[in-house]
């Protein structure tokens, strides 16, 4: 996600993309995510991975992916409501 919007000219520049991935590397830290966790939140990040592909990588059924998911989101917001960030996670 954050990959994509380096791509797009006059959209964000470095020091903001920069920002941005600083404070997602600091809540996914402050979460706890398990390997699989952190594997499926950086596959889900990437500008060039469908959603549908995630499991094929990582060898895993689709359905536990959904799971994985949204346990992982759970941590996330939560981490980031005590790191004291506003950002919405979806």
């Amino acid at each position: 996600m954050v990959g994509a919007l380096r791509r797009e000219p006059g959209y964000l520049d470095e020091d903001e993309v920069s920002e941005i991935e600083e404070k997602l590397r600091s809540i996914t830290k402050l979460a706890g995510l398990s390997p699989r966790e952190r594997d499926v939140y950086e596959l889900s990040l990437h500008p060039d991975v469908e959603e549908a592909e995630i499991p094929y990588i990582l060898g895993l059924e689709p359905e536990s992916v959904t799971k994985t998911k949204y346990r992982m989101m759970k941590k996330l917001r939560q981490a980031a409501a005590e790191g004291g960030y506003s950002e919405k996670f979806e």
